[in-house]
């Protein structure tokens, strides 16, 4: 009997004991699995951060190219052109009856004026002084004087109220796009509307060009619509993209307003 008793015992320890080094290892298993994943989470964290950061030099690096060709068309190419302007703006005084230099001196003062348009088309800085709203109808005229597109713009606001930083990326964008529009798509119609609630504004841009297969891009427009991709991303915007080939295309641009956006003047 006291055997069978000491048997007992040994079973009911030994029951302890595995289910104790089960608990243990289930325990250690979980600890191990949820510090992985801890492990991995950060990781990720610290892979996309360092896209970021990437991202972030490389656009700093083009807006800093912007500036520098916009400074170097000002003071280089249009100082060169206002000379010679003011060099044939003598000589036609001095030669009244020679009508050829008055129309070369008038072709001058147009591409100086031609100049200054590019220029500030490439300082983002600058030219959002006024507002974001100024620079996408700076970007509506230029396409209106090609003669070449119907463009419309529809805005419910007169001022956009969205930090100077994040202006800049939405501009650039929207020069994306417009690029893409006149090289790629064929387009003779462009519509713009821009609208607005509490907590967002919505950018919508509509073209009746081409249209195009989104799983089938060709590699020059490609890049154009990662470049815009990858500025949306950097300011937290959605964008999104519907084209189907000769069914034109819908590109929209959905900003979260943040607490450093600038109200503006109104």
């Amino acid at each position: 009997m006291q055997e069978k008793y000491h048997i007992l015992i040994s079973i009911v320890i030994a029951s302890a004991f595995i289910f104790l080094f089960a608990f243990a290892t289930l325990l250690f298993y979980f600890q191990f699995t949820r510090k992985k994943q801890r492990l991995q989470l950060n990781q990720q964290l610290l892979e996309k951060r360092y896209q970021q950061e990437l991202l972030e030099v490389g656009m700093e690096v083009q807006e800093h190219t912007f500036q520098h060709i916009s400074q170097d068309i000002h003071d280089s190419v249009g100082q060169m052109l206002s000379l010679a302007k003011l060099n044939l703006s003598i000589l036609a005084i001095e030669h009244q009856h020679l009508g050829s230099i008055k129309e070369i001196r008038d072709q001058i003062s147009e591409a100086i004026h031609q100049l200054r348009q590019i220029s500030m088309g490439f300082q983002g800085d600058g030219l959002l002084e006024k507002g974001l709203l100024n620079g996408i109808e700076f970007l509506v005229l230029q396409m209106r004087k090609t003669g070449l597109f119907n463009m419309q713009l529809d805005a419910e606001m007169d001022w956009i109220a969205i930090n100077k930083n994040d202006s800049v990326f939405i501009y650039r964008i929207f020069q994306e796009l417009m690029q893409n529009i006149i090289r790629h798509s064929g387009a003779t119609d462009i519509s713009i509307t821009i609208q607005q609630t509490p907590e967002q504004y919505l950018f919508l841009v509509r073209d009746n060009g081409h249209g195009f297969s989104i799983n089938n891009l060709n590699p020059g427009n490609g890049i154009g619509l990662r470049s815009i991709q990858q500025r949306a991303a950097l300011i937290g915007a959605q964008l999104a993209i519907e084209s189907k080939p000769e069914k034109g295309t819908l590109v929209s641009i959905t900003y979260k307003k943040k607490s450093d956006d600038n109200p503006g003047i109104g």
